[in-house]
């Protein structure tokens, strides 16, 4: 399926193999370590709050644009 979306989506970790995904899989890796993450709450919370502020009530929320 990866290499048949490899001309839409490019060189993406997910369309690489060998040599040229373990070299970008190194490289975007350092902030998903997990000793990385806790530092990240407070942005997505502030990103989270910001978001659903800015909902109406009882009026419908196109999620997929929202996001």
């Amino acid at each position: 399926m990866f290499r048949q979306l490899g001309p839409v989506i490019d060189d993406s970790l997910a369309t690489l193999e060998g040599p040229a995904h373990l070299r970008r899989r190194r490289l975007i890796h350092p902030p998903f370590r997990a000793r990385e993450i806790p530092g990240y709450a407070g942005v997505i919370t502030r990103l989270a709050r910001d978001l659903s502020g800015s909902f109406k009530p009882r009026e419908p929320v196109r999620v997929d644009r929202a996001l």
